[in-house]
């Protein structure tokens, strides 16, 4: 994994996310609450990544009032009815509001934090690389002996061999690779420079390159899996995105090369093309609103995918044996949106 550079709703943003911060607006019913907020999102909304939890004993009147305004996008915008009698309301809400913004919280967090958790979860046992050290320490501590931090570059290929190494050394096989990170610069392709082009390049198909022949010996051992990452920007030919999406569509090529000659060999290498609600996704909404609304709207399934349990178990599915005969495949984990033929 490793640090992305500028919103863009496909790729994967650093493990030291910051925390994020919560203001409460408390008062007598019609005090002009929601359209306090109505004013905080409107001035704030360009500069922060926000999202409104609102409360209604028996109804979401405010939710309704501020999604009618636009001041945020619709999904981001969530109520709590807690049906309280007047003398329990104030109890109930603080533990309603605060259950709620967890889960609001949790929805837009990184995709990379939620996979690793949901292999940790299943029994895996992972080797992370990312560039930030005071958060890889922060994801050891918190989920122990079951995940290695590496700090490292991912277009360096001694961080591949490395990568590969300790997790022989530490849990005694490789069985599974998983290539997530993916930086870019969003804006037209007549103004992408040099620099635009080699970090997107660099972190996604170099990086992915590097980490597939770093381990290759060890998944032949194991027979098993490498589950790269695809993207409709590239798939779809997404506008203000081409080195992102060439570096993209390249791995997809790569991958299905790689497919074929690893097939001998009982290696299986597939792609997801994800579309998850994470915190990319929030920020390059507030960058590009009219982007982000043709988009959403494309979805069949009406919603951005959860990434803990809409995209995280597909990555988990194609490293397990149940996927055993599926190679050469790009799964989209996109609600429908894209249909490859």
């Amino acid at each position: 994994m490793t640090p992305a550079q500028q919103p863009n709703p496909h790729f994967h943003q650093p493990l030291n996310q910051p925390r994020a911060f919560r203001l409460g607006v408390a008062g007598p019913v019609g005090t002009g609450k929601s359209s306090i907020l109505a004013t905080l999102c409107r001035e704030l909304a360009g500069e922060l990544s926000m999202a409104v939890v609102t409360n209604d004993i028996y109804t979401d009147e405010d939710a309704r009032f501020l999604r009618s305004a636009g001041v945020l996008p619709t999904e981001r915008i969530r109520a709590v009815e807690t049906g309280a009698c007047p003398h329990t309301a104030i109890r109930d809400d603080v533990s309603a509001n605060l259950d709620a913004v967890e889960d609001l919280e949790e929805a837009y967090g990184p995709l990379d934090l939620v996979l690793i958790r949901v292999f940790v979860e299943r029994g895996a046992r992972v080797v992370v690389v990312d560039l930030q050290q005071e958060a890889g320490d922060a994801l050891v501590a918190d989920l122990g002996d079951a995940v290695v931090f590496i700090r490292g570059d991912v277009s360096d290929r001694a961080v591949g061999d490395l990568a590969v190494d300790t997790a022989v050394e530490r849990f005694g096989a490789l069985d599974a690779l998983v290539n997530n990170a993916s930086a870019s610069r969003v804006r037209p392709f007549t103004e992408q420079t040099e620099d635009d082009w080699k970090l997107a390049l660099d972190t996604g198909l170099f990086a992915t390159r590097n980490f597939m022949l770093a381990a290759y010996p060890e998944l032949r051992r194991s027979q098993g899996a490498v589950i790269n990452f695809a993207s409709g920007a590239g798939i779809d030919g997404q506008p203000n995105q081409a080195s992102y999406a060439a570096a993209k569509e390249a791995i997809r090529g790569l991958s299905r090369v790689v497919a074929n000659e690893w097939a001998a060999d009982q290696i299986r290498v597939n792609v997801v093309a994800p579309m998850a609600r994470t915190a990319g996704v929030a920020a390059w909404a507030e960058a590009n609103p009219e982007q982000y609304a043709l988009s959403a709207a494309k979805v069949p399934l009406g919603r951005f995918g959860d990434p803990r349990t809409d995209v995280a178990p597909v990555i988990a599915f194609l490293a397990s044996d149940d996927a055993r005969y599926i190679t050469g495949q790009t799964l989209m984990a996109d609600g429908g949106a894209i249909k490859l033929r």
